[in-house]
């Protein structure tokens, strides 16, 4: 059994709704993989804390936190309505989570991100910081990341459309480039079925431009892409970083009969302003 299959597998593994056989596979993989076990372990611990959290009312700081976050999740897919996408009515924690403890993730949510401020506001003297504070605040980040890599790939994953969306969705939360994260929108905007989803793993990627094997696993995947939409949204993008190279590509791709004509008026225009 491959890690992914495990990532896959570890909420469901967790809360023991795996059929007999797919549970001690992944018992037996986690035996014997100790990068998994961690992230089952920290899964777990965050699992347990979930649930014994108290239905108690958030204040009015911490409730005007959460609009906030919640307000960077919707400008954080706000490009992809222009390709059609429309907003489940259902929140990506109820997508993801059992509908009893969405309340009390989202909640969870909004300590870890007032947690996040108190750090950078410590940053600003650390001097006044003790040791184990700074320890304490480093795993606790390091946890966070891993949570949002577990919950990205595993959305990404998926059988929904839409939670694969979510999961894109998701993926602008991570800090830098994560090279598991990368992995993940790269096989989706290759693979997926879905030209939504294909779109906004592609709108994603556009923010790791700046590491040369995602530019040209980029630049390999454009001729081999079929749908208009997502043909379109490519040339705007090679147009836009003025991706010169891509210019032979693009002939190329001039040459099939087949091709949608806005595309190739598209591909024309785009040459025209890469070699201007």
């Amino acid at each position: 059994m491959n890690n992914n299959h495990v990532k896959e597998s570890l909420l469901e593994y967790i809360n023991r709704n795996l059929d007999s056989q797919t549970e001690k596979s992944v018992r037996q993989h986690l035996a014997s993989c100790e990068a998994c076990k961690k992230e089952c372990d920290s899964l777990s611990n965050w699992w347990t804390a979930l649930e014994q959290l108290p239905n108690e009312k958030p204040s009015e700081a911490v409730r005007e936190k959460f609009y906030q976050v919640l307000q960077e999740e919707i400008e954080a897919t706000q490009q992809l309505k222009a390709y059609g996408y429309q907003k489940p009515k259902r929140s990506w924690l109820e997508l993801f989570f059992p509908q009893q403890i969405a309340g009390r993730f989202a909640f969870a949510l909004v300590i870890l991100v007032l947690g996040g401020l108190i750090g950078y506001m410590m940053k600003q003297e650390p001097k006044s910081m003790p040791i184990e504070n700074r320890t304490e605040i480093t795993q606790l980040h390091e946890e966070v990341i891993m949570m949002n890599r577990l919950l990205t790939v595993s959305l990404l994953q998926q059988q929904s459309a839409s939670e694969r969306l979510k999961g894109v969705s998701l993926s602008y939360r991570s800090e830098g480039s994560d090279p598991e994260i990368t992995a993940a929108l790269l096989q989706a905007l290759k693979y997926d079925p879905n030209v939504n989803v294909r779109l906004s793993a592609l709108d994603a990627l556009s923010r790791n431009l700046n590491q040369t094997d995602v530019k040209q696993e980029l630049l390999e995947t454009l001729p081999k892409q079929e749908s208009p939409l997502v043909q379109l949204a490519f040339i705007d993008l090679m147009v836009q970083i003025r991706e010169k190279s891509s210019v032979d590509i693009l002939k190329r791709m001039l040459k099939n009969p087949e091709m949608n004509k806005s595309v190739k008026q598209r591909i024309e225009q785009g040459i025209q302003e890469l070699n201007s």
